[in-house]
């Protein structure tokens, strides 16, 4: 039941996410604030759902319930408390759960809270942040869905990977998706400054602050990671490491390339441009990193090559690369 009253609260997000993108679109076309307003209501929505749905499946961790198939491939009776807990995100299907959980949650935040230099672009940032939480929704109610049943019910799941029951692995992907998800920010007020014309000094002060949130994360969950790799996998060096966390560093240079764009803007006025594709760029390879992990393009001892996600991922990079660019040059 609590499986199922998931499903349905995550198929309900998506409705909304899809309403919250098309009335911040229209906004900008209507010049109506109330379309605006219903947009940010929309995405508040989407967030409690999706935290009623994330609350749901930590109940089901520990009650044991194997006939979630999710549950049964990365749990056991033997799990200890606080592996249950990071079983959570421990595969495919509950990371990109917990990345659209964090997802929803940072966009909210960023929708409800900005300067008044910035109240013309934010029509923009809403139709862009709920644009990509309707695609994290879509795939959580499809390809990765973390409700899916398993029958008949078993007695005992099969257990986590022994690799991934580390202190390092319960906080290094929480680290590593809230830098992403602060980079979907950054790239949002990207292309609200395209779509609307110019950059303004308030769309510089609001990128470079969450553009900092970004890489602290970023930097946190990579040492981590690499620390994981060091320990676990004994290859006798940080970057000798597992390519699914060597995947996760092409955003953090991107990211640390950004933060000298805008300081350099801040004090000079250059690199205006470069910021955007900057921006754009960071934002970019957190989904190709998650691209070629998840397509069985390169095999690790954590990475889901198993999944059917690639093509799916493959089509969003495409419509991602050439949506931004074209509002680019256009």
């Amino acid at each position: 039941m609590y499986a199922t009253l998931g499903f349905y609260l995550l198929a309900l997000a998506l409705m909304v996410s899809i309403y919250g993108t098309v009335a911040s679109l229209a906004s900008t076309k209507l010049k109506d604030n109330r379309l605006f307003v219903s947009s940010k209501v929309a995405s508040l929505s989407s967030t409690i759902l999706i935290s009623f749905a994330a609350l749901l499946m930590v109940v089901l961790l520990y009650e044991r319930d194997y006939s979630v198939s999710y549950i049964y491939k990365n749990s056991s009776n033997d799990l200890p408390f606080i592996y249950t807990f990071s079983a959570f995100w421990s595969a495919l299907e509950g990371s990109h759960f917990l990345w659209t959980l964090l997802l929803s949650f940072v966009s909210s935040l960023a929708i409800f809270n900005y300067t008044k230099s910035n109240r013309h672009l934010m029509p923009y940032v809403s139709a862009s942040l709920q644009a990509v939480m309707t695609w994290m929704l879509y795939m959580a109610t499809t390809h990765s869905d973390p409700f899916k049943l398993f029958l008949p019910l078993p007695e005992n799941g099969l257990g986590m990977n022994t690799l991934l029951q580390n202190p390092y692995m319960v906080i290094h992907p929480p680290a590593l998706f809230t830098g992403y998800t602060s980079l979907a920010v950054a790239f949002a007020y990207s292309v609200a400054a395209l779509a609307y014309g110019n950059v303004t000094e308030g769309w510089l002060k609001t990128v470079r602050r969450w553009t900092l949130v970004a890489w602290s994360f970023l930097t946190i969950g990579i040492f981590l990671g690499g620390r994981w790799a060091y320990v676990e996998l004994g290859w006798a060096g940080y970057w000798a490491w597992d390519p699914v966390e060597n995947s996760s560093l092409i955003p953090w240079l991107f990211t640390t390339s950004l933060l000298h764009a805008l300081i350099v803007q801040g004090k000079i006025g250059h690199l205006k441009k470069t910021g955007l594709i900057l921006s754009f760029l960071a934002f970019f390879f957190t989904y190709f990193g998650t691209f070629i992990t998840r397509s069985g393009l390169i095999e690790s001892v954590h990475s889901f090559a198993q999944s059917q996600v690639g093509p799916s991922y493959l089509i969003l990079l495409v419509i991602l690369f050439f949506s931004f660019f074209g509002l680019y040059f256009f």
